[in-house]
């Protein structure tokens, strides 16, 4: 939110004040209170299981270099989790195959993004990145390990595991 600043935090304001007044609408045309809560709370319900699904298969979609529209669906997933009905149809229109498959190109260039600044140290607060090891080569000053490469080994000074030859000995 930071490199939106005030915007960033108006529009989110506004999406809630839109959601709290088309669940006001709801109420009143449906003359029950508890209908469209609980249609929320399904679809909540719906929108964790959904994220799993994608969340789970985003790993192996983005080697095969099919991640963009997957990625696209978690982020339908994701927006199907928070609770309002204007947030639940653009999740469910996300979920449509065709519009995966238009935005995926959007949706590869997010991975990618988001992988870059994972890796590189993109992100401010964490250092190489959030990840452990992450941004080597450059995500810390010098890297995680100054003056090491990365096929290099880490040498404590302490001896190693101990290891047992467990072949017999030919006499």
């Amino acid at each position: 939110m930071r490199r939106f600043g005030c915007l960033g935090i108006l529009l989110v304001i506004a999406l809630l004040t839109l959601e709290f007044y088309v669940l006001l609408i709801a109420m009143d045309l449906m003359k029950d209170i508890l209908a469209p809560l609980l249609i929320m709370a399904v679809m909540t319900v719906i929108g964790v299981k959904l994220a799993q699904f994608h969340a789970k298969r985003l790993p192996q979609a983005l080697l095969s270099g099919q991640g963009g529209g997957r990625l696209i669906a978690l982020i339908g997933a994701l927006l199907i989790l928070i609770p309002g009905f204007i947030t639940d149809v653009i999740g469910l229109i996300l979920q449509i195959p065709l519009v995966q498959r238009l935005f995926s190109k959007v949706g590869m260039v997010l991975a990618a993004s988001l992988v870059k600044r994972a890796m590189g140290g993109g992100f401010k607060g964490f250092p190489g990145g959030g990840f452990p090891g992450a941004g080597f080569p450059g995500g810390m000053p010098g890297g995680p390990f100054p003056g090491m490469k990365p096929d290099e080994h880490i040498t404590t000074g302490k001896p190693g595991p101990k290891t047992y030859d467990v072949k017999p000995d030919k006499d």
